[in-house]
């Protein structure tokens, strides 16, 4: 039986190949799920190169990948981008977002003012791509200081050449029970219910857990807590047939025990949410969704709402 992720990758291969007839949609599908069970029918790559290569060769079809699951199949999406119109050619990301409808507008310079003065116009979010490691470029972090709606950044993992994978195999998402968390998780809910990706729903403790509640596991005061926390974030995904388990870790750094976790479990994806300000004219995230950023390698998906004064948004998503 094919799952999700599988009828997923199909379909974007075949939207590349400008294919569309259902009996070659469901053999690209066996495809994919052959090597996945461990066998291996045929290579991918050879599908249609010439419409692979072209998608390669465009940055940000990437960030697309993830900016066309999470929201409603009837939502609308504008491409932005900066350069003359001649050599502009956004055909691959139109592949990516198949389905939806994809206007494209040409901005002119400066990018942050033409993109801010765009968000005004009635969109739910901005979805940048961010480039694998080093500081965050001038005009990404202006948008991030001034934009009045949430800001969606990709940044792929330092192994991978330009793109993400089609499916990820574990997606690991911070929860902590408060408002900040919620846009991260509702994301990766509906990553891991497009996609089939299984769910790590973790929540880190500050305190060490006592010697009573190391020996009798589910019980103790603390515990209960916790569970309460991972419980919402579980209902949650149940909603949505997202494939998720619960993780309690207990790390005196939020950030410590996130990408501890990521390792150990081999995640290949963390989504993390929390609020933006402007900081004297820089912008500024909570020190964990930081230290998130400086260290790992791993695909990282970090939404940052515009922070509300009274909302309680600030709070760290851990």
């Amino acid at each position: 039986m094919l799952d999700a992720a599988e009828v997923h990758i199909a379909s974007s291969l075949a939207a590349r190949a400008g294919e569309s007839r259902p009996h070659v949609v469901l053999a690209l599908a066996l495809a994919v799920a052959a090597p996945r069970s461990g066998h291996v029918a045929l290579d991918p790559a050879h599908v249609r190169e010439s419409a692979m290569r072209e998608a390669e060769r465009v940055d940000n079809v990437s960030r697309d990948e993830v900016a066309g699951l999470p929201w409603p199949a009837d939502t609308a999406v504008t491409l932005l981008t900066a350069g003359d119109a001649s050599t502009v050619d956004v055909q691959a990301h139109r592949d990516v977002l198949f389905g939806r409808s994809v206007d494209h507008d040409i901005l002119d310079a400066p990018v942050a003012d033409a993109v801010i003065a765009e968000a005004v116009l009635g969109y739910d979010a901005i979805v940048i791509g961010a480039p694998t490691g080093g500081e965050t470029s001038e005009y990404v972090s202006e948008i991030m200081r001034r934009s009045p709606i949430p800001v969606v950044i990709v940044r792929g993992a330092a192994s991978l050449n330009g793109r993400l994978p089609w499916a990820f195999a574990r997606a690991l998402v911070p929860v902590n029970g408060s408002k900040s968390a919620k846009p991260a998780l509702e994301l990766a809910t509906q990553l891991s219910s497009h996609l089939g990706t299984q769910l790590l729903q973790l929540h880190v403790s500050p305190t060490p857990p006592t010697r009573m509640e190391s020996l009798i596991g589910e019980r103790g005061p603390d515990r209960a807590r916790h569970r309460a926390i991972l419980d919402e974030a579980a209902s949650v995904a149940d909603a949505s047939g997202a494939r998720a388990s619960s993780i309690l870790a207990h790390d005196p750094s939020p950030a410590a025990g996130i990408l501890s976790t990521a390792t150990e479990l081999g995640a290949d994806l963390i989504v993390m949410s929390g609020s933006s300000r402007d900081n004297a004219g820089v912008p500024a995230v909570s020190a964990t969704i930081q230290r998130v950023l400086d260290g790992s390698d791993t695909t990282l998906v970090v939404v940052l709402v515009p922070e509300d004064d009274g909302s309680g948004a600030g709070s760290e998503a851990h």
